[in-house]
């Protein structure tokens, strides 16, 4: 047997204290959010949102910013050597990998797949 939900006050009820937003978005560990909610309560405010729209960016917001953290947090854990993205990455160091050998690698649906590429070996050319 669940216990009943716990009464949710009015809107005007818990206006009266202004810290209890923040404290509630902290004990949910929403730290993003606690940061943040203020800028987009503005502009929402400017731009006339729905409470819909306004709670869609406000959760957006903290998908993409966890999805961020949860990367660096992944990238440190993995100690790369040397980290370098497509773009950086200098194809006439290595003559024979050849930007079009790897293809569909650089593609969107690669990413959406959540596929991973690493190329390993020297990242210089060998000098005698």
């Amino acid at each position: 047997m669940t216990a009943p939900p716990a009464a949710v006050p009015a809107p005007s009820a818990a206006a009266g204290q202004p810290g209890e937003l923040a404290a509630l978005l902290k004990r949910l560990h929403l730290a993003n959010t606690r940061h943040r909610y203020g800028e987009l309560i503005e502009r929402a405010e400017r731009e006339q949102w729905s409470f819909h729209e306004f709670l869609l960016a406000l959760a957006r917001e903290e998908v993409a910013h966890r999805t961020q953290t949860r990367l660096q947090r992944c990238l440190r854990k993995a100690r790369f050597p040397q980290l370098k993205t497509v773009e950086e990455f200098d194809f006439s160091v290595q003559p024979e990998l050849r930007r079009t050998l790897l293809g569909s690698c650089f593609g969107p649906e690669f990413v959406a797949e959540g596929r991973n590429l690493i190329l390993a070996g020297r990242s210089e050319p060998m000098t005698f």
